[in-house]
């Protein structure tokens, strides 16, 4: 179904915020109903662009093309990004205990960010653990900082990974002098950039903050951001999380990795047996995102050829007393009954 006319989509502050942050910005415009404001994406599924094609906007999972004519932006022709991605961080190894996941995404544009207790990920570790609870309740206040792992990029020769030798196995890809390799830290005022030299990763690691009566393995939240996620898709990165305090710090190596996933496709068995399969088995089924828009692409063609304006699906008392059609979900009993009648 074609559609020639805009359609407009009302947002709220943190939908149009999140908007803004990923450059759909140009279609959104800014209407008046009574006393209220509200921030409405316009854009056309359907659109012959005559001017400079400017790629692509992204808004919740949807990716909108962007053309430019007579110094105005159109968004045009919507489509249902086909991956998802997310940020998984294990200890010691890929094989290892998972301890956080990120929120999924459909593009790797924006940071994304994991949040986990650096002491119950310290605990996996071969050389090292937080010890009991009043190192732990100590720990609360001291700075974490990360190194990079060697295979994650070029790096100072004095970084050690896991090693046989007593004296470098619990480095964890840092140096005897503890500041050699660091990365990044829980400061903002500790920064290394030259230990990162040749390195495209970048992140930041910031600490929670807990009670002193917390209870073990949830004292020393940390929640590491990865700044640049597509760089870090290219590899498997390890990294090396470790406590400044006293004595030797105690630490853990981290494995990174960014998760991609394809979205199942839209069967078309699924959009026309879906009634009768919820009818056998009770499952409820979401709805596809494709099959919402062409419901809302069909009012929308209806009222274009109606020359209707402002329009709106609805059931009146009567069914067709405002509209031709009664906007309703579907329900099992009606067929059922409607075979008792026959």
């Amino acid at each position: 179904m074609a559609l020639s006319g805009p359609l407009l989509i009302i947002l709220g502050g943190n939908l149009l915020t999140l908007i803004m942050a990923n450059n759909c910005s140009q279609c959104v415009v800014t209407t008046r109903r009574g006393k209220v404001n509200s921030q409405t994406l316009v854009y056309h599924t359907i659109y012959d662009c005559k001017g400079q094609k400017l790629g692509s906007c992204i808004f919740n999972q949807t990716q909108y093309a962007l053309c430019k004519e007579n110094d105005k932006v159109v968004c045009y022709d919507p489509k249902e990004l086909p991956y998802q991605y997310w940020i998984e961080i294990k200890t010691n190894s890929d094989q290892g205990r998972l301890l956080g996941k990120s929120q999924t995404t459909a593009n790797l544009d924006k940071p994304m960010s994991i949040i986990f207790d650096a002491c119950d990920a310290i605990d996996d570790d071969w050389y090292s653990n937080c010890g009991d609870m009043t190192w732990r309740t100590y720990y609360r206040e001291c700075e974490k900082y990360i190194c990079i792992g060697s295979n994650s990029g070029p790096t100072p020769s004095s970084c050690y990974p896991p090693h046989q030798s007593v004296e470098k196995r619990s480095y964890h890809y840092c140096s005897l002098n503890r500041w050699g390799c660091a990365c990044w830290s829980t400061t903002p005022s500790w920064e290394w950039p030259d230990h990162c030299a040749g390195v495209d990763l970048e992140a930041t690691i910031e600490k929670g903050h807990t009670s002193s009566h917390c209870e073990a393995r949830t004292c020393n939240p940390v929640n590491i951001t990865i700044l640049n996620p597509a760089e870090w898709e290219k590899q498997e990165v390890k990294l090396g999380l470790k406590i400044y305090g006293t004595g030797e710090d105690s630490g853990i190596i981290l494995n990174v990795k960014i998760i991609e996933k394809m979205k199942e496709s839209i069967q078309h068995r699924l959009l026309f047996n879906l009634f009768y399969h919820e009818i056998k088995t009770g499952v409820k089924y979401e709805i596809p995102t494709v099959a919402k828009n062409l419901f809302i692409n069909l009012a929308e063609n209806i009222a274009k050829s109606l020359n209707v304006t402002n329009c709106y699906v609805c059931g009146g008392t009567n069914q067709g007393e405002r509209w031709p059609w009664e906007a309703i979900e579907s329900n099992g009993s009606w067929s059922m009954e409607n075979n008792k009648k026959r």
